[in-house]
């Protein structure tokens, strides 16, 4: 039996411990960078932490929406919705939380980062985005606007790091946003030539891991250098 066909008879084992790991990651993310907005009050460590409150359901709903569809449930299109508003709030939040000091002005922010002033916008976009797609039958809206925030994410990171070599965490930011617009180029390109081929998917599920765990480590490495000077 060749290796192709042993993950293929193992999907849903793989998509099951792939969905606990990166929701893992994601609750540690969110634990770690609450603890830090505690200790330093900064807004974009916030809107940073937010991110992965989404990534967090994305990759939930992203797992019930294989079980619906295989299984041929109802309520297909409402989970789809769910997961594709989630996973595009989590881009969005990660590049608000690059530029949010160009659009406020007080270092933290008394409202709710989740859904205050400055971000219902990305809120009004993400479900119209999520809905468009549903209706259309396809992902290719979330695709473009994902590619898009990823590669002025990219940009905007690259410009930080040579701003602040001296720290580390720009440097595991710029690294984390390149591989998330190449998750995102070659989620299309699966989609749209290689007709969402398994294996081809697998290949970008490791990318998207190390995304994750590169963006894990980069939160581990501030938080315990903050712990220190306190």
């Amino acid at each position: 039996m060749t290796m192709s066909l042993i993950l293929l008879e193992n999907k849903w084992i793989l998509e099951f411990l792939y969905t606990l790991i990166i929701v893992a990651i994601c609750l540690a993310i969110v634990f770690k960078a609450d603890r830090f907005v505690r200790l330093s009050s900064h807004q974009g460590i916030r809107y940073f932490r937010n991110a992965f409150l989404f990534y967090g359901l994305a990759f939930s709903m992203r797992y019930v929406l294989g079980i619906f569809y295989d299984f041929s449930l109802n309520h297909l299109g409402l989970i789809r919705g769910i997961f594709e508003y989630s996973l595009v709030m989590a881009g969005f939040f990660l590049l608000y939380s690059l530029i949010w000091k160009k659009f406020e002005f007080s270092k933290l922010d008394k409202n709710t980062s989740l859904f205050n002033g400055k971000v219902i916008i990305f809120h009004l976009i993400a479900i119209i985005i999520s809905v468009a797609d549903v209706l259309f039958g396809n992902y290719y809206f979330m695709f473009s606007s994902q590619i898009m925030t990823f590669f002025f994410a990219s940009i905007i990171s690259f410009f930080n790091y040579r701003k602040r070599k001296q720290y580390k965490f720009p440097k595991f930011y710029f690294i984390a946003m390149l591989l998330g617009l190449i998750v995102w180029i070659l989620n299309f390109l699966t989609a749209s030539v290689f007709n969402w081929n398994y294996l081809f998917l697998l290949d970008i599920g490791l990318i998207n891991g190390i995304f994750f765990l590169i963006l894990l480590y980069g939160v581990i490495k501030i938080t315990k250098n903050d712990s220190k000077k306190a």
